[in-house]
């Protein structure tokens, strides 16, 4: 059975880093799901940057929405590193940026929560484990804009969901990982 590992912390603090290590150590094929979108310059050098630290046999999926449809498609002795997880959920709300109705923000949960439910659901039956990063911004003071409170409060629900069904839970300051109980 593959194991569901958890990796969270702040900006820069060392998760995928730590994430990439974690996935090296079981010399396996191993597939990188990325969901953040070069949407300008310094995204796609962010990218670049990534890309160089990983190894070059490492197969990468790129994908902004359908993360459970990406994530079933990968056989089930390769490694998952889904990094990350924040993005994702950052790209949902984005669809629905100029309509935040109390409908909408439902929909966006049901959506987040159904198609984590199936990572869950398959991440049982792999041979492999499923390595998930994400941010946590929870910290810091209670944002300004609407947009960003509903983006703080859902991350931090989804966390909490993927940290409760995980075999083990780190969080990274200063590169430095915590194994969280």
């Amino acid at each position: 059975m593959g194991d569901l590992i958890f990796i969270t912390g702040g900006v820069r603090s060392g998760k995928s880093t730590f994430a990439e290590k974690l996935a090296t150590e079981e010399d396996i094929p191993t597939v990188y799901l990325a969901t953040l979108e070069p949407l300008d310059l310094e995204m796609q050098e962010r990218i670049h940057q990534h890309q160089k630290r990983r190894p070059s046999h490492w197969k990468t999926i790129e994908t902004k929405f359908d993360l459970a449809v990406a994530y079933q498609s990968i056989e089930t002795d390769h490694c998952i590193l889904l990094d990350c997880l924040s993005m994702w959920v950052a790209n949902q709300l984005m669809d629905y940026e100029n309509n935040l109705t109390n409908n909408n923000i439902e929909k966006i949960y049901k959506f987040l929560f159904s198609e984590l439910d199936i990572i869950y659901s398959h991440a049982q039956k792999r041979i492999s484990q499923t390595i998930i990063v994400s941010n946590e911004v929870g910290g810091g003071i209670v944002p300004e804009s609407k947009l960003a409170r509903i983006y703080r409060d859902m991350l931090g629900t989804i966390n909490q969901s993927v940290a409760s069904n995980a075999k083990d839970a780190w969080f990274l300051v200063a590169g430095r990982p915590i194994k969280l109980p």
